[in-house]
């Protein structure tokens, strides 16, 4: 039995060449001045929801964003690497949402994808270094939640639990809750799989939209 996961991400600005132009007057990320990448701490999600997928034969992968809409580009990366699906969730009234807003609007697009077994996101972005859009939108889905997750094993996918490995004060602890559930991944070094592009895939495929959310497939 194949497992339901969701994977959240998002696409920031590439902090490690930062320039005079990288800010704006008024304090906030020139974004236009600095290159976007996948978030690293997403791409260790990524990395352990595809581990998921591999030892359970029928399992599907989608990514979900929200961003501007070249935040499809990590999608499609996503993509390359093993994932199923993407969803890029985007407004422009929702430019500059703080958590409490992004956490919302991303829960709210989970429930208008259907139904899930686990969603596993990273323990936080480079460009805000807050760690509290995961467990708020556990929170407003009223899903358990496991954070500075190091490792997910599933013996069972029909089981009431799963198995979690956590790093908590540097000790791991086992946790096992049931589900579907929320985990966020913390920034272990972990050796992710490359992006590879299917021969004759388009570079740029059109996303159809509704209501601000683009969906694409592979």
């Amino acid at each position: 039995m194949g497992l339901r996961i969701i994977v959240l991400a998002k696409q920031v600005p590439d902090t490690r060449n930062v320039g005079k132009d990288a800010m704006k007057e008024d304090g906030t990320i020139n974004r236009a001045a600095l290159p976007a990448i996948f978030n690293p701490e997403d791409l260790n999600a990524l990395e352990q929801a595809l581990q998921l997928k591999d030892a359970h034969p029928g399992s599907t992968i989608t990514l979900l964003t929200m961003g501007l809409p070249r935040s499809a580009e990590m999608v499609r990366e996503s993509l390359y690497r093993g994932g199923d699906d993407g969803v890029v969730l985007t407004d422009r009234p929702l430019g500059g949402a703080d958590t409490l807003a992004t956490s919302y609007s991303l829960a709210q697009a989970i429930r208008h994808m259907g139904e899930f077994d686990i969603i596993v996101g990273g323990r936080q972005a480079i460009d805000g270094d807050t760690a509290q859009v995961g467990p708020q939108i556990a929170e407003k889905l009223g899903l358990p939640q496991v954070t500075y997750a190091e490792s997910i094993q599933v013996a069972d996918p029909a089981a009431s639990g799963r198995n979690r490995q956590r790093q908590c004060r540097r000790l791991p602890s086992p946790q096992r809750p049931p589900h579907p559930e929320v985990q966020i991944c913390r920034d272990a070094q972990r050796e992710g799989r490359s992006a590879r592009r299917p021969p004759g895939a388009r570079r740029c495929p059109s996303l159809p939209c509704h209501q601000g959310v683009g969906r694409e497939g592979d």
